[in-house]
């Protein structure tokens, strides 16, 4: 069954039956969800939110028109259609932190009176028609904004449509072929967009106003593109998509396509009909250039010189103009007091008070009270320096105050902001913070009672150091933990009692030291070999007069002295055996010889005889009852006579044919003792045969049956030791895997949160040679069948994102450490049947959504699963120390979240601190030497 997910961040819903509005678990945004009664709709729901969240709008909503035909009672796939038409796509808002939507595709047309909306209306019920209309509401509000901003625009003639970026994050070869066309239309006197240079006066707001005002006056579009792909980024394609719908409307618009190094069958489907520009042809500028001018003839205006008709006996006064340009300023008539103004200037051109009501034109205010209502100073504006310079000294010394005062209030604004930031930090009780609010107190130093505050910080640092140094000390066990612990009363030595716990944690540290030699020179103590104990006295010698240690050398000299007169008796007890065995030898010698003098004679007579009868007569008969014994089946037998042979005839192919009929016949009986359920002799047969035809098969075929009676008794650990000793036989693999995540299972269903358990492995002790140690996993959440768990220690070092591009964004979607912990290590830590029970999450993050099986905690799920700094300290694995992460005094290590900071810097990653403090600013995502703690979701189904 496909899941739902969260149309505003991608997280997946929690669905009750029957229920048409439902609350995200992730942005906490209420939104209406479609009919869950069909696998079908629920798969084509999920392809069209996915394209809608790439913001590729059209494709979306042609999937949507694919429900609405086969559902036409589906109000979700008419909102659906609605949220394409506009382009909506929901963004974090940063003063709430909750999802609102913004606008890619305005239209001069309501929402509310959209042929699907009325749709919508028409089959939502009532629960879900309030969230739709008040949906709707938040659109339609966008879409007036943007209509009025653009409202002010001036109309274009041309706009250009290209793409800026490519994937290296360098500038395309598109936006210098369109900035070259640019230049020249410019120049030409055409008004044109190009987003490049027409946009930069806009930063920090939003685009849209200004590319829907474009797109609606533009007479021309010029569509750039050098590769396939360019044409169909999703903004280029939104921005050409959206123009050929208003040519539909309006025969009086045309879109150009200007391609290079690109086959001309390779664009867009939909320009097929339109006239295309080739960039690399020799003039291809010139010959579009030309083009445009015949679609939009420029024609120059005639200069019309104005008279000015003074007619005698009427001319106002100053004093009478001045009058009607603050009446103008009243009525914020900008342009008319401005001209009056002029016209002031024009009879008395240092009028001090006519260049008054020019700023005040500039500042867009009414009256010269309101300036020092202003936010900021106003000593900037063009005309300021030409009142102060023509006035009056009062109105010079009124503006000048004004301007005093502006500047006085923003400072004692800044530095209330400061006093208020710093004291709200105080209030966390945390070492970073306090760190922070010192630093901000100490840059207002004269500012209320800031001096003050900044050494109670740095009181209050020293405290939090302090309970972290007895926290250390208390739990202190080996020589290094008490002088880490040491280390840190040293940071805060003059405070409290922290002199006397320094001697005590060296005095604690010695302690350990000598017990630790001690118990290691007497693990030493062992055995006949002397070099052990030479090793322990030598280690005793180090720790003179520690408890037993005297004693212990005594030990060990007495018995070097002990295994050195054993070995001395031993070497003399061989000596001896070796002089008796040489004498016992001579006199055999001796012995031998006489015997061989009398039965010299003897042996001459008889070797004739001896030598027919050997020879000839005995190995004949020995050969004929051989033969016969291999007739009668007597196969054993009939190989010891032919051995006794010694090659005579062919005895020795007869041992070869007799071994041949021995081993078919034991296969053979195997085959029927497995046939009449014998299986364990028969198995026996088979092990013995080794290699003939199918015999070992034949027993791993019998060992496999076995395993599966075991496994089906419920001797579960019989059966499973039976499969691996298999190695690879049929499934046997898979069968012991199975067995043994099923009891890993079992032991993970137990579990509650803040339990650890273990699953999976990965090299941690840094000593490859005794293979990968278990995974040790925090429990953060259980539901249903499935449990959130964290890495209790930071298994490895990596950088946020590896590519070293000091301008690109690294966001989780494209860092490299997403693709390593999905790749390398879920390879490495885990089997085929381990990954089989990781799930594959849905992971939102600032409105971008992946889907992972393993993947990094975000700032608010770090939040949101450790209750304070203390639960969120982490200690680094031996592995993660080698290969680089940084390590504090207590042990502890830093450690990546996923989210990034996008307000100024965009390549922060957020992390952890190893005090478990959250950082809200971030640090560098190509440098921080930050650990890894994997999280992920196991699926505790069988």
């Amino acid at each position: 069954m496909s899941i739902l997910k969260c149309k505003m961040c991608g997280g997946q819903l929690n669905i009750i039956d029957d229920e048409t509005v439902v609350t995200c678990d992730y942005c906490e945004s209420k939104q209406t969800i479609p009919t869950v009664d069909d696998d079908k709709k629920l798969k084509l729901y999920e392809r069209a939110n996915k394209l809608r969240f790439n913001c590729d709008f059209d494709k979306a909503a042609t999937v949507y028109e694919n429900i609405i035909s086969d559902f036409p009672d589906e109000a979700e796939a008419y909102w659906g259609m609605i949220l394409c038409t506009y382009g909506i796509e929901y963004v974090d808002d940063p003063a709430t932190s909750k999802k609102i939507p913004t606008c890619h595709r305005s239209s001069f047309d309501s929402v509310m009176d959209d042929p699907n909306f009325e749709m919508v209306m028409e089959n939502a019920d009532s629960l879900a028609l309030s969230v739709y209309r008040e949906q709707a509401k938040q659109i339609e509000e966008i879409r007036k904004g943007i209509i009025e901003v653009s409202g002010k625009e001036k109309p274009y003639d041309i706009f250009i449509c290209y793409k800026e970026t490519a994937e290296n994050g360098e500038r395309t070869l598109d936006s210098v072929l369109a900035q070259d066309v640019y230049d020249v239309l410019t120049e030409k006197g055409y008004r044109v967009f190009f987003s490049r240079i027409t946009l930069e006066d806009k930063l920090g707001m939003e685009y849209e106003p200004y590319i829907f005002a474009a797109l609606n006056s533009a007479k021309v579009m010029l569509a750039f593109g050098t590769d396939y792909l360019y044409y169909n980024a999703v903004w280029v394609k939104n921005e050409w998509s959206r123009y050929l719908k208003l040519m539909a409307k309006d025969k009086n618009k045309h879109l150009i396509p200007c391609f290079k190094n690109l086959d001309a069958y390779d664009m867009p489907k939909e320009f097929a009909k339109l006239q295309a520009q080739d960039l690399g042809k020799v003039g291809a500028v010139q010959d579009l250039v030309r083009g445009i001018e015949k679609l939009i003839p420029l024609n120059k205006p005639v200069e019309v010189k104005e008279t000015v008709i003074v007619q005698q006996g009427m001319n106002p006064t100053v004093q009478s103009l001045l009058k009607r340009v603050f009446i103008f300023l009243e009525d914020e008539k900008w342009d008319q007091a401005d001209e009056y103004c002029e016209k002031i200037l024009d009879i008395e051109p240092e009028n001090g008070e006519a260049y008054l009501g020019k700023m005040l034109v500039e500042l867009r205010i009414s009256s010269k009270a309101e300036l020092e209502n202003l936010d900021e100073p106003f000593d900037d504006c063009e005309n300021y320096n030409k009142v102060i310079r023509y006035a009056d000294s009062k109105l010079r010394n009124e503006l000048e105050t004004y301007n005093e005062n502006i500047e006085i209030r923003n400072e004692n604004n800044r530095l209330e902001g400061i006093y208020t930031r710093a004291s709200k930090m105080m209030e966390s009780n945390t070492f970073t913070n306090y760190c922070k609010a010192e630093e901000l107190f100490s840059s207002i130093n004269e500012y209320k009672d800031s001096a003050e505050r900044a050494l109670e910080c740095a009181e209050m640092k020293k405290g939090i150091k302090y309970q972290n140094a007895k926290v250390s000390f208390d739990s202190a066990k080996t020589e290094q933990e008490y002088k880490n612990a040491a280390q840190l009363f040293e940071d805060v030595r003059d405070y409290k009692d922290s002199m006397t716990f320094i001697e005590e944690c060296y005095e604690n540290a010695e302690i350990v030291r000598k017990n630790a030699v001690l118990t290691k020179a007497k693990s030493k103590m062992t055995g006949e070999v002397t070099a052990n104990y030479e090793s322990a006295i030598k280690l005793l010698k180090t720790i003179p007069s520690w408890k037993d240690a005297d004693q212990q050398i005594y030990n060990c000299q007495k018995k070097i002295e002990e295994i050195k007169a054993k070995e001395e008796a031993e070497r003399l007890e061989h000596q001896r055996q070796a002089e008796f065995a040489r004498r016992e030898a001579a006199r055999i010698a001796k012995r031998n010889k006489k015997i061989a003098l009398v039965m010299a004679v003897i042996v001459c007579s008889v070797t004739a005889v001896v030598i027919l009868l050997n020879t000839v007569i005995i190995p004949n008969s020995k050969y004929n009852d051989a033969i016969g014994l291999m007739d009668e089946g007597e196969y054993e037998e009939a190989i010891v006579a032919f051995n006794s042979l010694d090659g005579y005839k062919d005895s020795i192919e007869k041992i070869n044919e007799c071994n041949t009929n021995i081993i078919e016949s034991k296969y053979n009986k195997a085959f029927t003792l497995m046939n009449e359920g014998n299986v364990e002799e028969a198995y026996e047969i088979f092990i013995a045969l080794g290699g003939y035809k199918d015999s070992a098969d034949k027993a791993d075929s019998i060992k496999y049956n076995k395993a599966i009676t075991l496994l089906n008794e419920g001797n579960v650990e019989e059966a499973y030791e039976t499969f691996v000793s298999l190695e690879g036989y049929k499934d046997s693999e898979d069968k012991a895997n199975s067995i043994f995540v099923k009891n890993k299972t079992e032991e993970l269903k137990v579990a509650s949160v803040g339990d650890c358990v273990f699953f999976g492995s990965y090299e941690q002790d840094n000593d490859i040679t005794n293979g990968d140690e278990d995974i040790e996993w925090l429990v953060l959440e259980v539901e249903d069948d499935r449990m959130l768990v964290i890495s209790k220690y930071a298994l490895d070092y990596k950088r946020y994102n590896e590519k070293n591009e000091k301008n690109a964004n690294a966001t989780w979607e494209t860092c490299s450490l997403r693709k390593w912990l999905n790749t390398d290590f879920i390879n490495q830590a885990f089997d085929k049947v381990e990954k089989e029970h990781i799930l594959v999450t849905a992971v939102a993050n600032q409105g971008d959504v992946t889907e992972d099986k393993v993947f990094l905690l975000s700032i608010s799920e770090v939040k949101q699963y450790f209750k304070n700094d203390d639960e969120r300290g982490c200690e680094p694995s031996a592995k993660a120390k080698q290969n680089g992460v940084y390590v504090t005094r207590n042990g502890n290590c830093g450690w990546w979240l996923r989210s990034v900071r996008t307000s100024t810097w965009e390549n922060c990653a957020h992390y952890v601190g190893p005090g478990g403090s959250v950082s809200e600013e971030g640090y560098d995502a190509y440098n921080g030497n930050y650990g890894v703690r994997p999280a992920m979701w196991i699926d505790l189904s069988e």
